[in-house]
């Protein structure tokens, strides 16, 4: 035995209880010189037994009692104290008495009075242990029911607790009085003051009287850049091995989870059996194609209109999401993904919003007038990096502008920016105003857009283009005219090597159906059309739809059709119609009879826009433009011509439809599907469906609790789903290939072949 140490194993437990204290004082002191970690974690057989073999002489805690703090100052992650409910309460609490020690120096005019007794405002109220399944439109119910009043309240499904906001304090005490302690479906309400959120931590004066909130993260230098191009400093060829890295862990991706999804009594596919051969990948890689532009690639760039951190009035970026409290906008000076021309107009919108009498949009209170600001480019003539013609669109909020002010303020804003671009020497083709009355700056395609005509110069008006509402597109030597609304693919010399691309792997030829899922202004399907017999497109957006008819128009293709329509509504009709087929595909039934496809003329009447065709390449009618084929051409369109069906989709960074999804597994004559991905991650969840064997399997695995784990995930929520997935052949993924249409940052557009 060691001078100084007692062992416990000798020492007689005459009490009975395994006291040992008195003789392990000595020990346990020399081993906290000694040993920096002692008592630093808890022991993990204590916690799961309730006690330890080495009782008092463990060198690791036997409760958070006898915890100590790591020699870094942290904590057990495992244990209370290092919980991150501790530390944010920690913090919270010490910047609520900083708050309150302020409050108090400089609050001297009983202002205090509105606010509760930490300090923070008491106009807002958090509610606890409310139903699950209620929602908003249940709460207001009940503090209706109850004769409260109230601002606005926010309950989200499946969670117990909501926030209301109050107008004054008399109304956040009645509030209080009344549902605090109220008996609710065997629950007892409890009403407590809301924390404050991250961004009303701290408030700066802005303007004089006019205040804004300011989140304390605004204060640090942060570069804008890091956020908006998070790859800028590294190397390009580092950055195009660090997305090569990340999309062969989204192939890898695809094998196991096909795996999972499949019943134990169906047999592997071949693919999945042979991803081993390939490293883990469910098909052939081709790594990442380049960009042929690395900087000021974006044909296309929307900037926030806010404050930055000293309250001046900015057109740019935001520093990060707002969910997450930031609400700082910087210039967009030091990002290389902005063309110049982009970065010069936000300039000078800037300065005329700086000296604007209405306030720009604030999302802590969801109100203000100007809100976003958008830039979109056109080039001369393929090949050309020159920039021939713009759009600019002002996004505003009118709500409580009279309307003789808005009007002044639209000619006052259309005669700067046109003023400017003449001196400047910035071509300028449209300039257009957006109203947008909600409260995300992402407007509906529908949203009220104002033309305004562009003043040559000083006292005269151009005539013609002066109002016109687009502009013009080059890809693959075809011309692509372009709404303010539509989407196009903002690199577009980029968008050049997908499309080849992906017209290389479908394996057309002149008897191929191909169906553009998705086609936007109908760019894929009218740069293939040359290789195929006939293209239908599908776009929900009726001026895209109506941009893609106009295309077709102007570079004299005839044989694409474009209908204006979702396609998991549309698709199947489609189908039926051109392929001549008599019954419907296994589960998936249409209800309109056949030849019932809107025209996109009904479409565009219901949107109100007719003056897209009012420019100088919109001679032909629109009337011609969207109906269909003559009966007789129709003849000419059966089973008989086309020996192919290929289905080519572009969606939205959501995905396919589960409905679109459906179909195309379950369509007998289509054998080849190239996908087409800005979101890898949806790409997954999508392929699962496509690509799982069909089997009888177990209904409820994995769905056996509330929130369990297919539902935290849309690739586990398509692993559900393919158990009731009809009986069909799956498709098999051939191949893959990233272009990086996104230089500088995290994205790259994808493309998967798919065979069956």
């Amino acid at each position: 035995m060691e001078d100084g140490v007692v062992s416990a194993s000798l020492l007689p437990d005459e009490t009975g209880t395994g006291a040992r204290e008195d003789v392990t004082v000595t020990g346990e002191a020399e081993q906290k010189k000694t040993d920096a970690l002692f008592k630093t974690s808890l022991c993990s057989y204590f916690r799961k037994f309730g006690s330890c073999r080495h009782d008092l002489q463990c060198r690791y805690a036997h409760g958070n009692d006898e915890l100590r703090p790591r020699p870094d100052g942290t904590w057990d992650p495992t244990s209370l104290k290092g919980s991150p409910a501790h530390t944010s309460e920690s913090q919270l609490s010490s910047k609520r008495k900083g708050q309150e020690e302020e409050e108090e120096e400089h609050d001297d005019d009983g202002g205090g009075a509105e606010r509760g007794g930490d300090g923070m405002p008491s106009l807002r109220k958090c509610i606890q242990d409310l139903p699950l399944r209620w929602s908003s439109e249940d709460l207001n119910k009940l503090l209706a029911d109850k004769g409260l009043k109230f601002n606005s309240s926010r309950k989200r499904k499946h969670s117990s607790v909501a926030f209301v906001e109050f107008e004054c304090n008399e109304h956040a005490i009645s509030a209080k009085e009344t549902l605090d302690g109220l008996l609710l479906k065997s629950k007892v309400l409890k009403v407590v003051d809301a924390a404050p959120r991250f961004w009303e931590m701290q408030r700066v004066a802005v303007l004089g009287d006019e205040e804004r909130l300011v989140d304390p993260a605004d204060s640090k230098s942060t570069d804008i850049s890091d956020v908006v191009t998070p790859l800028a400093k590294l190397p390009y060829d580092q950055q195009l091995e660090k997305k090569r890295a990340e999309i062969c862990q989204v192939l890898k991706k695809l094998v196991r989870n096909v795996r999972k999804a499949m019943s134990p009594n169906v047999p592997l596919p071949q693919w999945v059996m042979d991803a081993k051969l390939r490293g883990g990948l469910c098909c052939e890689f081709d790594g990442v194609v380049a960009s042929p532009l690395v900087d000021g690639y974006r044909n296309k760039c929307e900037f926030t209109i806010g404050h930055s951190v000293d309250g001046k009035r900015i057109v740019g970026f935001l520093l990060g999401n707002f969910r997450e409290g930031l609400s700082t906008v910087m210039e967009p000076v030091e990002c290389r993904n902005v063309s110049s021309n982009a970065q010069i107009y936000a300039k000078a919108l800037q300065n005329f919003i700086q000296n604007s009498e209405l306030p720009v949009w604030d999302k802590s209170t969801n109100s203000g007038f100007w809100r976003l600001f958008t830039v979109r480019e056109g080039r001369a003539t393929r090949g050309d990096s020159n920039v021939a013609e713009i759009m600019l669109i002002v996004q505003v909020c009118p709500t409580g502008v009279e309307e003789s002010i808005k009007l002044k303020e639209y000619d006052h804003v259309g005669q700067a920016l046109a003023s400017f671009a003449v001196e400047a020497h910035l071509p300028l083709s449209a300039l257009l105003i957006q109203e947008h009355l909600g409260i995300s700056n992402a407007a509906s395609p529908d949203s009220l857009l104002l033309p305004l005509s562009i003043p040559q110069s000083a006292g005269s008006e151009k005539t013609g283009r002066g109002s016109q509402s687009f502009i013009h597109d080059y890809i693959c030597n075809l011309r692509f005219r372009i709404s303010p609304t539509a989407f196009f693919q903002v690199n577009t010399t980029a968008a050049e090597k997908l499309y080849t691309l992906a017209g290389d792997w479908a394996g057309l030829d002149s008897h191929t159906l191909l169906f553009d899922v998705c086609c936007g202004t109908g760019t894929i399907g009218l740069t293939l059309a040359h290789r195929v017999g006939m293209v239908i497109g599908i776009e929900m957006n009726g001026a895209a739809v109506a941009d893609a008819w106009t295309n077709a128009e102007i570079n004299g293709i005839k044989n694409c059709r474009f209908f204006c329509g979702k396609a998991e509504d549309v698709m199947q009709s489609l189908l039926d119609e051109y392929l001549m087929k008599e019954e419907h595909s296994n589960g998936v039934a249409d209800k309109e009879p056949k030849g019932t496809v809107e025209a996109p003329t009904k479409f565009l009447d219901s949107t109100e826009l007719s003056s897209v065709q009012t420019g100088d390449d919109a001679s032909t009618n629109q009337n011609e433009l969207g109906s269909h084929p003559e009966d007789g051409e129709k003849e000419n369109l059966g089973s008989g011509k086309f020996t192919s069906v290929v289905v080519l989709v572009d969606p939205p960074r959501s995905g396919l439809h589960p409905v679109v999804l459906k179909l195309l597994r379950t369509h007998e004559r289509i054998h080849r599907l190239v996908y087409v991905s800005c979101n890898p991650d949806t790409l997954l969840a999508n392929a699962v469906e496509l690509c799982t064997p069909s089997g009888t399997g177990d209904p409820g695995k994995g769905a056996g609790q509330r929130g369990g784990p297919w539902r935290r995930s849309a690739v586990g929520l398509a692993r559900q789903r393919v158990k009731s997935m009809p009986t069909s052949s799956p498709f098999s993924p051939v191949k893959a290939v990233a272009v990086d249409m996104f230089p500088h940052t995290p994205h790259c557009e994808m493309i998967m072949l798919m065979e069956r």
